[in-house]
């Protein structure tokens, strides 16, 4: 009401003082689980993904024979910068999503019995029939068997812990590219494995149904045993650039995902 007596007053209002902005909320990002058949497209399940603020972003991605998923997981920060996050798994119930993140600690075990990685960054992921998991990481290679991490660095004479590229052959042997060349993990035994015609950080690697190794690199891809090696043209005289990752398809051609584009190599 008007307040006579004070001419430079205009009114007066009484009430509660203005509650404080709430603060804003970061949002939990979600993995979304779809089915893709015969061209149609069905949600599955919504999974939260605890522990991460950032956009979330999954990496390479592996299917079970009876529809178990496991993919590498990563994130953007506040500056936009991409860091690892470990590795995702959805079990063939397709009921509940698992992390298996980073250790804080070397040789850390978690309480509940989550496998913990010594390195959060996955850069190559392989599955065996039987369900092993194999992790090419920053920090060694990693064998996730029964719930059990094995970590092949430095101790077992691997050149560098920096695993860059991973593939199983047909008797169940991990083949993996690392920074310094290409190793072979048989069993419990790590080998290293003299190359030639590669010498250069391996970035991919495949093999094909007739027991062929295919690599890729900065500059070119090859093809060969494992040990001798022949350069692979897309063009006369022209290798590709900067192969990131090397496919089959059932007919047996060859696709592979450059710095230049997508290359196809007819079956030959």
């Amino acid at each position: 009401a008007p307040v006579a007596a004070d001419p430079a007053i205009d009114g007066i209002v009484a009430g509660e003082p203005a509650a404080a902005a709430p603060a804003p909320v970061t949002p939990t990002p979600e993995l979304v689980l779809v089915r893709i058949e015969d061209a149609r497209i069905e949600r599955v399940a919504v999974f939260p993904v605890l522990g991460i603020e950032g956009a979330l972003r999954v990496g390479q991605f592996r299917i079970g024979a009876l529809g178990e998923a496991n993919f590498a997981l990563f994130f953007e920060n506040e500056r936009g910068q991409l860091r690892g996050a470990g590795m995702g798994r959805i079990p063939v119930s397709h009921d509940r999503f698992e992390r298996w993140p980073a250790w804080r600690v070397i040789g850390e075990t978690s309480e509940d019995g989550t496998p913990l990685l010594p390195d959060a960054w996955i850069n190559a992921l392989v599955r065996d029939p039987a369900g092993v998991v194999f992790l090419g990481t920053n920090a060694g290679l990693v064998r996730v068997k029964g719930g059990v991490v094995r970590v092949f660095d430095e101790n077992d004479f691997i050149e560098s812990e920096v695993i860059t590229a991973l593939a199983r052959d047909a008797q169940g042997r991990i083949w993996a590219g690392h920074l310094e060349g290409l190793g072979r993990l048989e069993g419990d035994a790590w080998s290293s494995v003299k190359t030639t015609g590669v010498g250069e950080r391996i970035t991919a690697l495949t093999i094909d149904a007739k027991g062929r190794m295919w690599a890729g690199a900065a500059g070119g891809a090859w093809i060969g045993d494992g040990e001798s090696f022949s350069p692979v043209f897309v063009r006369p005289g022209e290798m590709p650039r900067d192969v990131r990752t090397i496919a089959h398809a059932p007919d047996g051609a060859v696709w592979m995902l450059t710095g230049q584009g997508i290359f196809h190599r007819p079956v030959q």
